[in-house]
């Protein structure tokens, strides 16, 4: 006949004393107040890309082909003016960024190359 296997029991857990855990906790914060040592910035050195051309974006590396993304917060109420306006238009919200950017990128190039 076969037995009965035993099943899972919650383990007991034991009484903690409040004041003693709160005693406890106080004296971490002073430790880790006391031993807590200013960091010192790093001196970070942006990369440069090696390029055959002027700009990063004329290289022959650069490829029109491939879609990098970006994310960009933007607040509560922009994002509900851009759902009304994809609601409104035949463009999705991600196609309606896309162009807008597009347009801010190319004339901020523009302007900052003298083409």
């Amino acid at each position: 006949m076969p037995t009965k296997k035993p099943g899972f029991t919650m383990p007991k857990t034991p009484k903690v004393d409040l004041a003693k855990l709160d005693d406890f906790a106080k004296e971490a914060d002073y430790v880790a107040a006391e031993t807590k040592k200013p960091r010192k910035k790093k001196e970070v050195k942006k990369k440069e890309l090696k390029t055959d051309t002027a700009y990063p974006w004329e290289a022959s590396t650069a490829r029109g082909d491939v879609d990098k993304g970006y994310n960009v917060p933007i607040s509560e109420p922009e994002y509900l003016m851009l759902k009304y306006i994809a609601q409104h238009t035949p463009d999705s919200m991600r196609k309606f960024c896309r162009e807008a950017l597009s347009k801010a990128i190319n004339a901020k190039i523009k302007e900052l190359t003298k083409k």
